[in-house]
């Protein structure tokens, strides 16, 4: 029999999963369009206007601005991408998993 969780800490693990996710998905854009990214990143004048630029063509918010802008792009292979596709997909399954745990039978 598996013990349930305490609301407050399934509520904990929820937030703290679609933090994740919400990074990952930025990180899974990013990384799939690493050329166009690393040229706004390389065009701008400064770290804030690299950060705006991103904002503006990808809609990322400023906790993925920032994410995508401390990626280090040598973990941008393909296998390296499928395994960020992967972790993104998993906090997906997740955050679907906490919210049917959450909203109870």
């Amino acid at each position: 029999m598996t013990k349930r969780k305490p609301e407050s800490s399934i509520s904990d693990d929820l937030s703290s999963a679609l933090q994740q996710l919400h990074i990952y998905e930025a990180v899974v854009v990013a990384a799939n369009d690493a050329h166009a990214v690393l040229d706004v990143i390389l065009e701008a004048s400064d770290p804030e206007a690299a950060h705006r630029a991103l904002h503006r063509r990808y809609g990322f918010t400023e906790v993925q601005g920032w994410a995508v802008m401390e990626m280090q792009f040598r973990r941008m292979t393909a296998a390296d991408r499928g395994k960020i596709a992967q972790r993104r997909d998993e906090l997906a399954t997740h955050v679907a998993d906490l919210r049917a745990v959450a909203d109870g039978p």
